[in-house]
């Protein structure tokens, strides 16, 4: 199978930024809210997001990384034993009341 670029550096930003534009519509005050990102490549995303959202906003949203190596379906059945990421979530989330 041969190797296909999807998105090249400008591609990716411009989608980056349009994707900020629409949380910025749709959710305007990110007070309440964090960014993590998926072990090992979704942390890159996630902190692409985060500066860009600082750099449209002004707010910074904290950001964490998870690490799910311990709940994939193929984690007993390979030869050797998966390495996990680390997990880091530097925050604090308050637990939410209902009434």
């Amino acid at each position: 199978m041969q190797k296909r670029i999807l998105f090249n550096s400008q591609l990716l930003d411009i989608t980056i930024t349009r994707l900020c534009q629409q949380l910025i519509e749709n959710h305007d005050d990110f007070g309440q809210t964090v960014m993590l990102g998926m072990q090992p490549r979704g942390v890159f995303l996630a902190e692409r997001i985060r500066q860009k959202l600082l750099s449209l906003t002004g707010n910074a949203v904290p950001a964490g990384q998870l690490d799910t190596t311990f709940f994939r379906d193929d984690f007993r059945r390979r030869e050797s034993p998966l390495t996990p990421n680390t997990t880091n979530v530097p925050f604090i989330v308050e637990e939410k009341k209902w009434c």
